[in-house]
């Protein structure tokens, strides 16, 4: 069990979560500091973005439309093989 699900179903007290964010907060912000030395020293380069939004990306529309249609095709795939497992289930 994660440690949200934990503070969520009442096994975690509230101080044991925070203690959790913050650390977890913490890791994030120290590799965010390593991953920008490292840039600078020239070893790797950085392009930063939003997770949340495709705008942020150079080709966002492209890969919005990219996404619907696999999203499409899967919807469509994993329609067909439930169909397909149901019907098998029936002839058993």
């Amino acid at each position: 069990m994660t440690r949200v699900c934990a503070f969520k179903t009442g096994n975690l007290s509230e101080p044991e979560y925070e203690e959790h964010v913050n650390r977890r907060k913490e890791e994030a912000r120290q590799s965010k500091d390593n991953d920008k030395k490292t840039a600078e020293n020239g070893e790797c380069h950085i392009m930063p973005c939003h997770n949340d939004g495709r705008s942020s990306c150079p080709a966002g529309a492209l890969l919005a439309g990219m996404y619907a249609i696999i999203y499409k095709l899967l919807s469509t795939v994993m329609a067909v093989v439930i169909r397909i497992a149901t019907l098998h289930c029936q002839m058993h």
